[in-house]
């Protein structure tokens, strides 16, 4: 009862928010969606609440890593991907994205920094992407 309940909180809760119009904040990471798009930030901020289905957008958000060493690296652009992304260890419907999908994306919304939250670290908190 407790576990459904608080699901249902979550799918009320917004998939982002923008602090100080300058910092981007989400759980996951860059959606390959902003690609295709020139208004992500709107298709963003216009996902509908309750979230009964997630969309790809929404999946992506929550769920996209920014890639980490030298193997996902390369993975960029390959296995149907575009250059800017690449394929998850997370499994299906999940990706890796590489620093200039950062760039790109934060251009996109107006923002200079993104927080992302699904990563936990020992102490405090990490820099990524040049520190965006």
């Amino acid at each position: 009862m407790v576990w459904k309940l608080v699901n249902e909180a979550f799918a009320c809760l917004p998939v982002a928010a923008i602090i100080d119009d300058k910092v981007f904040c989400t759980h996951g990471g860059v959606p390959r969606r902003v690609e295709q798009t020139q208004d992500i930030y709107k298709e963003i901020m216009n996902v509908k609440r309750p979230i009964m289905k997630m969309s790809e957008l929404v999946l992506e958000l929550m769920w996209n890593d920014p890639c980490r060493g030298k193997q996902q690296l390369q993975s960029l652009g390959k296995n149907g991907c575009t250059k800017w992304f690449g394929p998850s260890p997370r499994g299906e419907g999940c990706f890796v994205f590489g620093q200039e999908a950062t760039e790109f994306f934060l251009k996109q919304v107006g923002c200079s920094h993104m927080i992302r939250a699904h990563e936990a670290v020992e102490v405090g908190f990490t820099l990524q992407k040049h520190g965006k």
